[in-house]
């Protein structure tokens, strides 16, 4: 199966002006070859990068030999509609790919106005319709290199610098075969929550490949990445007091407590407890560390001993 992973942020070859963009950039690409290589080198040709156009590419062939990122081969730093992006066999199922297709807005302006006849609107929708029908074509001729035709194993393409909107628009979900059953739509994994980092995108990996265990996984995925986030941040302040899914998902509570409550055996594996509430909500429940262990200490000697033992 292949998966698409959605950025929270939308950048263009201009973004890369700026060095936060870079840097950023830097450590999700840098997170996710050193996930899927394991450590080892050899593996980083399998990993292919697609960048908007020549010019970023010369950015990113840059940070790898600055060794800003991992040694992926030169050869797999490609761009759209270069010779690898076009049909040629690409061993590997890693891809990552730094932004959109660009066309240029005039690009078919010169076929609109000697094909169009109903006036500026026309010439217009035309103009749109040819370069929306360009870009999707070369995003999902790009995005298909890593694919297994035989559907044997996983492909992994990392959308970055481009949100669940884009990448839907590029891979064009409304066509009619996705939706009379005549082919399988895309699988698309983005975050619920903004600022989107190299964790998160190893996050969604990681569950993409546990799916078998998720109840409906393709739905279910964004509340689990959304539900781990915040178990970890309120894990981090120290926080011991049960914090309501509500605080966490807002207007999405009852679509989060749904699909909590499908999964309640897989996110237990993953050591977050969860909590049902009287109201009938949900809530993810901490325990203090020192409360468990005066209350270990006092199962076998007196209830003072143990708080000062605690205070030693």
């Amino acid at each position: 199966m292949c998966a698409y992973f959605c950025d929270s942020i939308t950048y263009n070859y201009h973004s890369l002006h700026f060095r936060s963009t870079q840097k950023r950039l830097q450590t999700i690409i840098t997170d996710i070859c050193n996930y899927h290589s394991k450590g080892d080198d050899s593996q980083l040709k399998g990993i292919l990068i697609v960048c908007m156009n020549t010019l970023m590419a010369k950015f990113v062939k840059k940070w790898q030999a600055d060794g800003l990122i991992p040694k992926v081969p030169e050869g797999n730093i490609t761009w759209y509609r270069s010779r690898l992006t076009r049909g040629v066999k690409v061993e590997g199922n890693v891809q990552i790919m730094l932004c959109g297709p660009y066309i240029p807005l005039a690009a078919y302006h010169h076929k609109v106005m000697v094909e169009q006849s109903g006036g500026t609107d026309k010439a217009k929708a035309w103009d749109y319709a040819f370069r929306k029908s360009n870009m999707v074509s070369e995003f999902i001729n790009s995005s298909s290199r890593v694919k297994d035709p035989e559907g044997n194993r996983d492909s992994y393409i990392y959308c970055l610098g481009m949100t669940k909107q884009e990448v839907e628009s590029f891979l064009d979900v409304n066509c009619s075969m996705y939706h009379d059953g005549s082919a399988q739509p895309p699988v698309i994994i983005s975050s619920l929550t903004t600022g989107v980092t190299g964790v998160d995108f190893l996050t969604a990996t990681k569950l993409f490949e546990g799916r078998t265990e998720i109840a409906e996984p393709h739905k279910h995925i964004p509340y689990l990445m959304k539900l781990i986030k915040a178990n970890s941040y309120f894990k981090a302040k120290g926080c011991t007091e049960a914090v309501p899914l509500s605080q966490i998902f807002r207007d999405k509570t009852a679509e989060a407590c749904d699909a909590v409550a499908k999964n309640l055996a897989f996110i237990k594996q993953l050591g977050i407890r969860i909590k049902k509430c009287n109201n009938g909500g949900m809530s993810i429940e901490f325990q203090d560390d020192k409360k468990l262990l005066i209350e270990y200490i006092a199962g076998s000697c007196c209830l003072e001993n143990s708080v000062e033992i605690l205070s030693q």
